[in-house]
């Protein structure tokens, strides 16, 4: 290894300890200060120990260097294929170890550590103390072990591999349905672990022996017996423990060996197909084995039980998205195994798809510069050897991570240097330390048995990665594609977990009067609201069972006290932690206002709303019938089924013809247009022929030759319809548009846009029909609320709001709402219109709002609607001079709007003026 790939590989194991430093720090900032630091010290000293295995290979390397040349001829290989070469037992090639092979390794080492901090500090510890264990054995890999001179023993290897197997199956202790392990005092073994590297080792002296077999020639039956038969009694010892993830990998690495040795595909096909069928069987035999058949092929079946883990590991990696909840933050702790089968998803959860991902591409390197290594090894014996300790680590993060995707079936298999496990991680980094004393002694040249071998093993290397794409993909699908369905998805713990963790901060009116509150503790909290049905519709409600409506749904967010999703919590920095509280929020509502606008409206069905008009604060929200917030878990479904629709907010997403409250946008639109002027006449004879239907003004009366004021005052249908008709229907768009009809307000509640008739249904007569509000015209009363608000504002509309701020739960105010307005009419048609408005309340339709010693502008509405009386509607605002307050209530066949809606509109008026003094 060259100087500079030395420098590499030393930045690139630094870069390792920093990522290990910084997990291990996020995730115990995450966990509170209380926590000692020791665990974080730990993880990252143990990280740091990698350090030591790459000074060992420069020192040999700078020895080889200096040591005095061999005579001519020494150090020239003289192998083929039987793996015998004179090329020094201390591997002193040129070439040098990959230097990206121990730095990767290193990386998933520090990407584990976090994970398995953040799930139980304890069992950090202990994987850091193996880690260790495994970098000692390492380095006495590379000081002392001569691959060439093991391979003389190799019936001793695998005698003592088959040894190792039967001794689970004799004395082993069974875990959850598997007999692999064997406790040897406070210890627990894994024999199967060891064995994987035994067996490769076996195999690989084994095959290199046969000349005429490294050569690709056919292999005689009597050599091919002893490996067939350790194979087989291996595989046989393996299923004996119910360990079928050991059993599928060690023989997808004996057929990779085989493939390597002798390029025979069609054989190495035919035997894979004979071990899919043959783990198909097993499903007969094994009880737990059909079970995780099962739920490979459809988890969703039964998600309580056999597709448990998987379906639990999909809604981790959803729920973690894009960007993941930040280290220490998200709940991985549900998962089944968190720390060993399923790691992959805690860490996906936390550090999301963008993590994930970097897991993947670690991996994939490693395997690709560990096939590197294999085919460019000086012997037979060490390419088999490299190429098959290759196989094992590739095929056992595919098995993993691919049963955690649902490509294959779910195995107890750990993911290679990541899961928590002693056995397996020791295992894994002798596995390095045997790739790095391979590496060292790595050269171009070779006879040509060798050469072919080592194109069979890039085939491998090629076959490794893309089973490793494969992979990647998948990942992207279930955690980037689906992931907002995975997350929310009824078998996520994770909403119930953090409500339960956090109390709710409190809503209140505009006069701190609490709205919501949370009551009790722990598995007894809950959500009550004050004030039950009076402002049910704009506070809404949270259920853990049905989820979250009105505010309690809009502001979610900081009554549950969530961090921020800004940059810092994008890049995993869990500032600020969660919180055992959430924050409070303050509506603009007006409790008392809001109290006379429900007595006003009583039992009736309709909605009141009330606006402060010079910022778009609402006032009052009351939508009839309603429902008590407090009885949602027992009676929601029962609501959802009633024709009334007690759950529907009529302010925001009621739709209605606006009937004669419309006139006003009609009036503004032909002033604007100059269609209109204040001497501007038409006769009312009483009634119109209007697309084939008698349009009648109320009595059936003529009101003869009127001018706009009067026509406003009277309500005269005729009169407008002549007006529409004149004006056309892009000059009535246009306003009505400007005006906010036919367009969702900017609410803080969902709310419906209505509908506003096109240039198409506005041709010809149409227009006249939308000119006294009728025809395909829909609207909201927030809509015309906010109509009515422009107009007495001087054509300045704001947009309306409900949240006036956000608290902190320690009291501060974190944000505050700024009024927004927008110039739609100039001030001089808006005056004109509201000089009509007046007129309409104190000698008009609207005489029933007028209150003695302020003057009101209003106008009233009859709404005709198929299926019985029209709809009763008003439109309002006081002072007309200076307007404090803008009011719109519609009473569902409540029949003419001056009779009945007025009279709600003067009580409320009356409220909303006496609680803004």
């Amino acid at each position: 290894m060259s100087a500079v790939a030395r420098a590499q590989e030393r930045r690139l194991l630094l870069l390792a300890v920093l990522i290990a430093a910084t997990g291990l720090t996020l995730v115990h900032l995450a966990g509170g200060a209380q926590r000692p630091w020791t665990p974080v010290g730990v993880g990252t000293l143990a990280v740091s120990g990698f350090l030591v295995p790459h000074l060992v290979l420069a020192v040999r390397q700078g020895r080889a260097r200096t040591a005095p040349r061999r005579r001519a001829g020494e150090g020239v290989s003289t192998a083929g294929a039987d793996g015998v070469s004179t090329a020094g037992a201390d591997g002193g090639g040129t070439a040098g170890p990959d230097p990206l092979l121990l730095p990767l390794a290193a990386v998933l080492v520090a990407v584990g550590l976090p994970a398995i901090y953040r799930l139980d500090p304890v069992l950090l510890l202990r994987q850091a103390l193996w880690v260790v264990c495994g970098q000692a054995l390492m380095v006495a890999v590379l000081l002392a072990v001569d691959v060439r001179a093991v391979a003389r023993y190799r019936y001793l290897v695998g005698a003592a591999a088959l040894l190792l197997l039967a001794a689970a199956v004799l004395f082993g202790v069974e875990v959850a349905g598997t007999r692999q392990w064997i406790r040897v005092g406070p210890v627990t073994v894994q024999p199967s672990e060891t064995v994987k590297v035994l067996l490769v080792l076996f195999a690989a002296a084994y095959l290199s022996e046969k000349r005429r077999l490294a050569g690709g020639a056919g292999l005689p039956a009597r050599f091919a017996a002893p490996l067939g038969a350790v194979a087989a009694l291996a595989l046989l010892l393996l299923l004996a423990q119910r360990d079928l993830g050991a059993a599928l990998l060690l023989g997808t690495v004996a057929l990779a060996m085989v493939y390597a040795a002798t390029g025979r595909t069609l054989l190495v096909l035919a035997a894979l197909v004979a071990l899919v069928a043959a783990t198909a069987g097993l499903a007969t035999l094994f009880p737990h084995v059909g079970r995780r058949l099962v739920a490979w092929r459809d988890p969703w079946s039964d998600q309580q039980g056999l597709g448990y883990q998987v379906v639990q590991a999909l809604i981790a990696l959803g729920s973690g998205g894009i960007t993941g909840t930040g280290p220490g933050l998200g709940h991985p702790d549900v998962l089944p195994a968190a720390a060993t089968d399923l790691i992959f998803a805690a860490i996906g959860e936390e550090l999301g798809l963008a993590g994930a991902l970097a897991v993947v591409c670690a991996t994939l390197l490693l395997a690709a510069r560990t096939f590197r290594t294999a085919a460019r090894a000086p012997t037979a014996l060490e390419a088999l050897l490299a190429g098959g300790l290759g196989t094992v680590l590739a095929a056992q993060a595919v098995m993993i991570l691919g049963g955690i995707l649902r490509l294959v079936p779910l195995t107890g298999l750990p993911l290679p240097f990541v899961s928590y496990g002693g056995n397996a991680m020791i295992v894994n980094l002798v596995i390095v330390g045997l790739l790095l004393r391979v590496g060292a002694a790595a050269g171009a040249g070779g006879d040509p048995g060798l050469l072919r071998l080592r194109a069979r093993l890039r085939r491998l290397g090629i076959v490794a990665v893309g089973g490793l794409v494969t992979v990647a993909v998948a990942l992207g699908w279930w955690q980037g594609v689906r992931g907002p369905a995975l997350a929310a998805h009824p078998a996520n713990p994770r909403p119930l977990l953090a409500e339960r963790a956090v109390a709710r901060g409190t809503i209140y009116d505009r006069r701190m009067r609490p709205l919501a509150v949370t009551v009790g503790e722990g598995e007894g909290r809950r959500r009550h609201y004050p004030s039950g049905a009076l402002a049910a519709h704009p506070v809404g409600y949270a259920s853990l069972r049905f989820g979250k409506a009105g505010v309690e749904a809009a502001e979610d967010a900081h009554l549950r006290g969530l961090p921020s999703r800004g940059l810092l919590a994008a890049l995993g920095v869990p500032l600020p932690a969660r919180t055992r509280r959430g924050g409070d929020v303050v509506l603009t509502l007006d409790l008392e206002v809001q109290r006379a606008a429900a007595a006003a409206l009583g039992e009736r069905a309709g909605a009141v709303v009330v606006l402060d008009p010079q910022s778009g604060a609402v006032l009052a929200a009351v939508s009839r019938p309603a429902f008590d917030p407090n009885a949602v878990e027992t009676d929601l479904p029962r609501w959802r089924e009633r024709a009334d629709a007690p759950l529907l907010d009529r302010v925001a997403q009621g739709l209605y013809p606006p009937g004669s409250a419309f006139k006003v946008v009609t009036m503004a639109a032909g002033l604007a247009a100059g269609t209109l002027t204040p001497a501007t006449t038409y006769h009312c004879p009483g009634s119109i022929l209007l697309r084939g239907r008698r349009v009648t003004d109320l009595g059936g009366r003529g009101h003869g030759t009127v001018a706009l004021d009067d026509a406003l005052r009277r309500s005269c249908n005729i009169y407008f319809i002549r007006a529409g008709l004149v004006m056309g229907g892009a000059a009535l768009r246009r306003t009505a548009a400007a005006l906010g009809v036919g367009r969702a307000p900017a609410y803080d509640l969902p709310a419906a846009a209505g509908h506003l008739p096109s240039l198409q249904e506005l041709a010809g007569e149409g227009v006249g029909q939308a000119a006294f509000g009728q025809g395909s015209l829909l609207v909201t009363p927030l809509q015309m609320a906010l109509v009515s608000a422009a107009m007495g504002n001087g054509g300045v509309l704001y947009r309306p709001f409900l949240v006036a701020a956000r608290r902190a739960p320690d009291g501060r105010v974190v944000w505050r709402a700024q009024p927004q307005g927008r110039r739609v009419l100039d001030a001089q048609t808006a005056a004109l219109v509201v000089r009509a408005m007046v007129e309409v309340v104190r000698r008009g339709t609207g005489r029933a709002a007028a209150l003695p010693g302020v003057v009101v502008a209003g106008k009233t509405g009859t709404a005709d609607a198929p299926g019985g009386p029209p709809h009763a509607w008003f439109i309002a605002f006081a002072p007309a001079e200076a307007p404090r307050v803008a009011v719109a209530v519609v009473v569902e066949r409540g029949g003419a709007g001056g009779a009945v809606a007025a009279p709600v509109a003067a009580q409320v008026v009356r409220a909303a003026l006496a609680a803004a003094r």
